[in-house]
């Protein structure tokens, strides 16, 4: 339901470029998808003026100082950083380690860094430095509720049904991505509302999720060939002084490496 990461890695790529970064150092986490980003942005980074100058796997279980590598990142000439992880426990000690050698810099994390875990301790205080906040960005694919096409009804229901409960008031505070569970949802049903009964449910049911033009609460859209979304929008967050992402505004990479089906 949302864009591939071929372009979160533009989109990265776009805000370290509109911050002026030309130089960038990276790690990952040894996982799949941080491997993935890591190496698109290795690959992409040419196309937005940027140098990776930098860029190592880091294994987040057997890592316990990241000073070494925050010095490594310094001595490569980045001036600014992302660690391309789904471990919020190294992202928040990398973020940490990088600020203290480049105060300066601009950090980044992708949607696997885009929540309070990346900032905040257990119980909800800082688990980063006040300062560093105003140098931390993070992207995901989910953009502002209220800006979609049925983001405020969406909006206004799911504050009915779960308001109380979750001590949710307002837009701004429901999870993203929970519009676009409901979306995903809605795309199932239309697609099943269009297969015959007899026949067989799995090819027919992705036969008509290849065909069918889905009207959602997040737009309308088909899917390619390769059952991707034809969208190339992503949503950049900063962090409030609580350590809560916030939305920011949308990046629509113009760049960005295309698959094949």
């Amino acid at each position: 339901m949302v864009p591939i990461d071929t372009i979160q890695a533009a989109a990265d790529l776009t805000a370290f470029k509109d911050k002026g970064c030309t130089k960038l150092g990276v790690i990952n986490d040894e996982g799949a998808y941080g491997e993935g980003v890591a190496a698109l942005l290795g690959i992409e980074a040419s196309d937005y003026g940027i140098k990776v100058v930098y860029n190592q796997p880091v294994n987040p279980t057997t890592t316990t100082n990241y000073s070494s590598i925050a010095s490594a990142i310094q001595a490569a000439g980045a001036q600014c950083f992302e660690d391309a992880s789904s471990t919020y426990g190294q992202g928040t000690a990398s973020a940490k380690a990088v600020n203290a050698v480049l105060p300066h810099a601009w950090i980044l994390g992708p949607d696997g860094l885009c929540d309070t875990s990346w900032t905040q301790n257990t119980k909800g205080g800082l688990a980063v430095p006040a300062a560093l906040l105003p140098h931390m960005l993070c992207t995901q694919p989910a953009l502002s509720l209220t800006s979609l096409p049925g983001g405020k009804s969406f909006a206004k229901a799911f504050i009915k049904a779960y308001g109380k409960a979750d001590k949710i008031t307002t837009a701004a505070e429901i999870t993203p991505y929970s519009i676009y569970g409901y979306a995903a949802a809605q795309v199932g049903l239309q697609a099943l509302a269009k297969v015959k009964p007899g026949g067989n449910l799995r090819s027919e049911m992705v036969a008509e999720l290849h065909a069918t033009s889905f009207k959602t609460v997040i737009g309308d859209f088909k899917f390619n060939s390769s059952g991707d979304l034809s969208s190339t929008a992503y949503g950049l967050y900063t962090f409030n002084s609580k350590g809560v992402p916030v939305f920011y505004k949308t990046i629509v990479p113009t760049k960005y490496l295309h698959l094949g089906s």
